[in-house]
């Protein structure tokens, strides 16, 4: 296989769902942080999602797309809210 840094995930390509509730976008670009740089080809979707659900315990489902050439799209699905409170 050839390498380019063509294919080189870049921070800028990387597009994180950030509409689902009760979920801490901060601590899910800071999770994939080692992802940066790699190869958007040889990226394990499952590790990413493993690693996202560990920190995000609100995630029932993850659906992660590679963006050609050098990006990735990641959404997210959550669990129904139990409950809501409202602090007047």
């Amino acid at each position: 296989m050839a390498y380019s840094s063509y294919f080189d995930i870049t921070p800028s390509k990387v597009l994180i769902d950030d509409s689902a509730d009760g979920i801490d976008i901060s601590i899910a670009y800071r999770t994939i942080e080692d992802l940066y740089g790699r190869n958007v080809f040889l990226v394990n979707r499952e590790d990413i999602a493993l690693s996202l659900k560990k920190y995000e315990k609100n995630i029932s489902h993850i659906t992660i797309d590679r963006l050609y050439p050098n990006g990735l799209k990641i959404l997210f699905e959550t669990y129904p809210s139990v409950f809501k409170l409202h602090i007047p």
